[in-house]
Order: structure tokens, then sequence, then C-alpha cells
């Protein structure tokens, strides 16, 4: 029988403390460190709970997992995780998180545990406390068949509760009183950091400027903790690594042969750096976004240099973090020549990330795009097709090649128009289209009658749409109108606007409505809850300027030295 597995996360745990505020460094992370392997620079994927969660179990950068946020999606036949992979192998999987929404959002990814080892009193529909986690737990492990393997995942949360350290300790407790822990491999660690309230990003700052818009050292570095069968006790090891490297671990521990081999950037299995004392540091990669977002910015760490590019502003950044811990001297515009070398390192370096991520995703546009249309329309329906429209906003570059090259081995003898504002038309000027249409401008003439209009943007299904293209579109002569999101999956406007969003939602919460039938009215409730802001088609959703957060805390840190 293989080795359980009980891989414990802290959410919002720094790897030190502040003694400010309730994302410290928790007492049961030492003593659990005594007996294990402590990785003391690690760093997280992403500072968003979702993000990070997907890279740790896929061994991942977020960036190949989804495309944008609003437009979450999984696909285990892309990409293998750690929870698809224990399933094969027949362990038995309990996946314990506190939160509704990651339970709901990643569900194909996690396999949320089944009701029946609920806790009096406990729900899918509320948030989980700590210690309804451990309780929850704790009944797991009584129930287990012990002749089989176990992989169990507790999220905990640290944020308001003085008891988080005590209740993780409760669970290590009734693990080693199982009798299981010796054999098993126990991961401890964090999803990421959280902003130092001594920097003036404090909780109420931080109601503003949400955290996953920052990417300095104490929201990206987490604790990160291991034991195994036969491992080293106490052992500190200060190598730059990543949480994406905790899955590649897990399977050389196991003897499994190494996961997602297709992709070049991965994670890397840590025990190479364990028996060897090797000094070797490994190239972190931190987004505070996916890739098809706006506002993105990455981190690349190596070597405790640290760089920042901000996509939307083509800016530049780099730290020395060894010489300044809190980044605040830039040394692009001012050590250009002493770290030229490093700094073309970097921006190879991330070319060649983004162009495998980009590629990745362009392949499977394309493939969901001609799958989803064909089923729209038959072959002779196809071959009747002679004008299309994409209408879109501030859409990425890639995803509209991805939608020119499936348009064109679909219908190759077709016409393919863009309608973009102004500014856009600049950006996709080489794109090769018959034309580009402002879309201020009136109807095009020209085209006496359109066969499409698509009309791409993410979270289509939501039916936020932008009102200045889709009173655009009214005045287009079109035989038809469909919505396409940025995973290429194709709406009727009307649906998209009415039916989509209901069916969206209780199609990622119907895992749960099978063990809790009551959830389906709740649920149905809190849709039509929804009714009004989507009558008045408001999206209260604004972009961060992450860049404009780091100024400001940067200037209350310098403001504090001054005065000392």
């Amino acid at each position: 029988m293989k080795s359980d597995i009980l891989w414990i996360i802290v959410d919002s745990a720094r790897t030190y403390r502040t003694g400010i505020d309730d994302r410290d460094r928790l007492d049961i992370m030492d003593d659990f460190a005594k007996e294990s392997i402590e990785f003391t620079n690690a760093y997280t994927s992403a500072p968003s709970s979702i993000l990070s969660a997907s890279s740790m179990f896929t061994g991942l950068n977020s960036c190949f997992i989804s495309r944008h946020f609003n437009d979450w999606d999984f696909d285990e036949k892309l990409v293998e995780s750690v929870y698809k992979t224990m399933k094969d192998l027949n362990y038995e999987i309990y996946s314990i998180f506190n939160s509704r929404e990651e339970r709901r959002m990643i569900r194909k990814l996690i396999y949320p545990i089944s009701s029946k080892f609920y806790t009096k009193g406990i729900s899918h529909q509320n948030w989980w406390t700590n210690k309804e986690c451990t309780d929850i737990f704790i009944n797991a492990l009584s129930k287990h068949d012990k002749n089989k393997s176990a992989f169990y995942t507790i999220w905990y949360d640290c944020r308001e509760d003085k008891n988080t350290s005590f209740e993780v300790e409760r669970a290590l407790k009734a693990f080693k009183e199982s009798g299981r822990y010796d054999n098993s491999i126990v991961i401890m660690c964090s999803d990421h950091g959280y902003p130092d309230p001594s920097s003036g990003l404090t909780e109420e700052t931080m109601k503003k400027y949400t955290h996953d818009m920052i990417i300095t050292e104490d929201n990206i570095k987490v604790p990160l903790i291991i034991k195994y069968p036969g491992c080293p006790k106490g052992k500190k090891l200060d190598n730059e690594v990543g949480t994406v490297d905790i899955y590649p671990t897990i399977c050389e521990i196991l003897g499994l042969p190494e996961k997602n081999t297709q992709f070049k950037y991965r994670g890397l299995s840590l025990l190479d750096l364990v028996n060897t004392d090797s000094k070797e540091n490994r190239t972190a990669r931190i987004d505070t976004r996916l890739n098809m977002a706006d506002s993105r910015f990455t981190a690349l760490v190596k070597d405790q240099i640290k760089y920042v590019y901000y996509w939307d502003q083509k800016i530049e950044e780099l730290f020395n973090l060894k010489k300044d811990p809190y980044e605040l001297n830039n040394l692009v515009p001012t050590r250009l020549d002493e770290y030229n070398e490093n700094i073309l390192e970097f921006r190879t370096k991330l070319k060649d990330m983004e162009q495998e991520i980009n590629l990745f995703h362009k392949v499977d546009l394309i493939n969901r795009f001609c799958t989803n249309f064909q089923k729209r329309k038959s072959p002779g329906a196809l071959k009747k097709i002679s004008e299309i429209i994409l209408a879109t906003k501030n859409a990425p570059i890639n995803i509209i090649e991805s939608f020119l090259k499936a348009s064109k081995k679909i219908f190759p003898n077709t016409k393919i128009h863009l309608l973009v504002n102004e500014n856009d038309s600049k950006i996709y000027s080489t794109l090769s289209v018959n034309s580009i249409i402002n879309i201020d401008e009136p109807a095009n003439k020209t085209i006496p009658i359109v066969d499409i209009i698509f009309f791409l943007t993410q979270n289509s299904k939501q039916g936020f749409i932008d009102s200045s293209i889709s009173n655009n579109l009214k005045k287009w002569n079109k035989k038809e109108l469909l919505m396409l999101d940025y995973n290429f999956d194709i709406y009727n406007r009307f649906l998209s606007k009415w039916f989509w969003p209901i069916k969206n939602y209780i199609q990622t919460n119907s895992y749960f409505y099978k063990d809790e039938p009551s959830l389906f009215f709740r649920d149905i409730l809190f849709i039509l809850g929804k009714l009004p802001n989507r009558l008045l088609g408001r999206n209260t959703s604004l972009p961060v300027d992450g860049n404009k957060v780091k100024k400001m805390r940067d200037r209350i840190i310098k403001a504090k030295a001054n005065t000392k």
C-alpha cells in the first residue's frame, strides 16, 4: 500500500511574524518543521487562492490552466492534476476546503469531499470555520478503510481566527493517533502570503486594493514544509523554489513517472535539492492575472534578483532583494549597465514562457471553436457563409489570432472583418483580415448583409455586454449574432443574457445538489436576487492598477524611514 498524503494549506499565512495582524506564520509550522524539511525561499505561482491552487495541484504555472478568471475552466484531458493521479492509483480522495467559492470553482480539479463525511450542522452552502474543517477531517479519518491509501487536503484560513494554529495541530495529532503518520507524506504550506501592514497596506487599505495585485515578497513567499518516510529531520534549504514543485515531489517520493512532461516550463521535484545539498536556484514565476486578462503583471525571481513586467504599460522593474528587501529601488533606469545581463536573461525567459503558454491555448482554442461551431452548422450551411464580423473590445491579440485560424479552417473562403474601437484597430493592424472597421462609425454599407457577427468578450455568458458595442451591432444587417467567450464557447445573445448565467451557476453547483438537494432552491433564490443588476446591465468590477498600488506602498515605507 502506498503512503497516505496529508496536504495542509493555510490561506494567506506569511513566512514570518509581524505581531500586528492575523496573517503571521503559525506556531505549529515551527513545531512541524523540526521533524520535516523546510524550504525557506518558496514562492507561490500567484497571490490569488484559485490561481495558486490550480498551480500547486498541477505543477504548472497558473497561466496554463485557464485563460481568464471570469471564464475559469479546468480540463483534465489537457492537464493532469495530483488528484487525478491519486484517483487513478485508487487513493480515496478527501478534499476539505473552507471556502464555498473554491469548492465550487475548482470542483473538477479537487473532487470535493462527500457530504457523508460532514459533521452535524455542516453544509456546502456555508464557508467552513477552521474547527469545522478539522472536525470533518477527523470524521473522514475515522471512517476511512484502513486497507486503502488516502489523500487528504485541508484548506484552512488564518484570517480572523486566533485558533488556526491549534486547529492545524489538532488535525496533525489525530493523524498521528491514527497510526498512519510515520509512513505518510505530509505537506504544510500557504497559498500565498499577505501584504505586511507595516508597509501601509493595512486591512483597511486592502479593502480597496485587492491583495492579488500585490507582488512584493511579503505577499508571494510562502511557508513550505514537507515530511516523508525517511526524510532528514529539521533540515532547512534556502534554494529558491515554488509551490509548483510540490506535485512533482509527491510523484518522485511515490516512485511515479513525472507528469505533464509535454510542458517545458513545469515544476520539478525537490528531492534532488534535498539529497545533494545543491545550491541551485530555480526561476520562480508569479502572475497577478491569467494571460488573457488585462491589468496583469508578472514577476520572475532567481538568485535574489527580481524582475517585474507590467504587460499593459510595458514597464520593467528590477530589484536586488539582498540589498533592497523592500523593493524600493528600481534598477532598470539607474543601473542598467551593471544589471544588463540579468535583464536580458529575464526578458528571454519570459518571452519563451509566454510563447509556450500562448501556443498551448491557441491549439486548444482552435480545436474548441471548430468542435463547437460544427455542432451548430451542417457542412452545407458552412459553405454558404460568406461574410463574418468579429466584434470585440480590448481582447488580447493572441485570442483573435486563434479565432482567425479556427475560422479559416472551417470556412476558408469566407471574408472576415474586425469591428473594434479606434485604439484597438492600431493594435490589430497586423492581423490578416479583410478589413478593420471602427465601431464608432455607421454600419458599413459596403457589406450589405453579414452572415454572422461574433461578439468576443470574457464572461460573455454572464451577459455584461458593453452597451456601446451592443447598440452598434443592432445597426448591422445580419443573419445571426453569437456570443463568444474566452473558452470559445458559443452562445445565442438572448440565451447569453438570461439562460446561460442561470445554467452556468446551477451547473457549477450541481455536484453538490445530489448530497444536499435544498441547495438547488437556495441557489434559485440567489440568482433571482441578482436579476436587477442584469436588467440594468451593471458590471461593478473595475481593474486595479498594481503599479499604482506599489508606488503608494513605496512612498509610505520611505516616509516612515525618513521619520526615524
